[in-house]
């Protein structure tokens, strides 16, 4: 979502929409320039094929028709000025477990209409290098530190986690990625209080099936937590679909930081529209 905004020129935090597996068609009430981002699908614009990662001028009467997410998971769609949505906790984000944000703290519905800024430049024509843009292969590698309880599984426990191929099951959501596969199992975890939790951190109930927390996550919990996906590879668990095969891949401390870091800096690089490096104009 970062970057579909970005390619808009659009300040970081500005609400856009997120479409789960599959997306929506729309008719435009005013002149308006989008893009989008994320997963990849089938997208057209008035009857026509289009691409992602660019931006698009839409008038009104135009029909945009986001269909089925084929590679990925999620689709963002990235209005110039952002979608006007109210700001609750400190966030334009929809909740929908408490029903918070977005528009009546609900998913979108047919009749709804979302505002945005009608555009009245002259033109905004921005593309994201194709070499940049992201890849979804059959067989994800998810890099990972110990977590909160590494210390609760035994060496072997760990190898096995690490050498185990997982599949994301259809019980998946923003809260929290479940994997079906090798079993591991904790030492004991019978009087684990309940610890914070941050978004990567990966749980294992009873059965031993890793649970990948999303950004939907709750705040505590009382699992063990193995191993958490560093920063860098977060935007990889929120393209996770139903059938998808995970693989685990520790690194140390130092390296997680240095993805970070990278991260940062490929980011930061969006809002100089001169380095051609990163985005172009036709």
């Amino acid at each position: 979502m970062w970057v579909t905004n970005a390619l808009l020129g659009n300040l970081a935090g500005v609400a856009a929409a997120e479409m789960t597996l599959a997306g929506f068609k729309a008719r435009s009430l005013a002149r308006v320039v989008v893009a989008l981002g994320g997963g990849e699908g089938e997208y057209f614009l008035n009857g026509q094929r289009i691409e992602a990662w660019r931006t698009l001028t839409l008038k009104p009467g135009d029909i945009l028709d986001i269909g089925g997410i084929s590679h990925g998971c999620r689709v963002y769609l990235g209005v110039h000025g952002g979608i006007e949505v109210p700001t609750v906790l400190g966030s334009r984000s929809t909740y929908l477990p408490a029903s918070l944000g977005g528009q009546e703290g609900r998913a979108l519905r047919r009749g709804d209409i979302l505002r945005g800024h009608p555009f009245r430049g002259m033109h905004i024509s921005r593309r994201l290098r194709p070499p940049l843009r992201p890849v979804f292969p059959d067989k994800v590698e998810l890099r990972v530190l110990p977590g909160l309880h590494a210390a609760l599984f035994s060496s072997g426990e760990w190898e096995r986690f690490l050498a185990s191929d997982y599949a994301v099951t259809p019980r998946s959501n923003r809260m929290g990625c479940r994997l079906a596969g090798e079993a591991v199992k904790a030492r004991s975890a019978g009087n684990l209080i309940s610890d914070a939790l941050v978004t990567g951190a990966i749980q294992v109930p009873p059965d031993g099936e890793p649970i990948i927390l999303g950004v939907d996550r709750q705040t505590t919990g009382g699992y063990p937590v193995i191993a958490t996906v560093v920063t860098a590879d977060l935007a990889k668990v929120g393209q996770l679909a139903p059938g998808q095969i995970v693989r685990f891949r520790a690194i140390s401390l130092a390296e997680a930081q240095e993805l970070r870091e990278e991260q940062v800096r490929f980011l930061r690089a969006f809002s100089l529209w001169g380095k051609e490096t990163f985005i172009c104009g036709r």
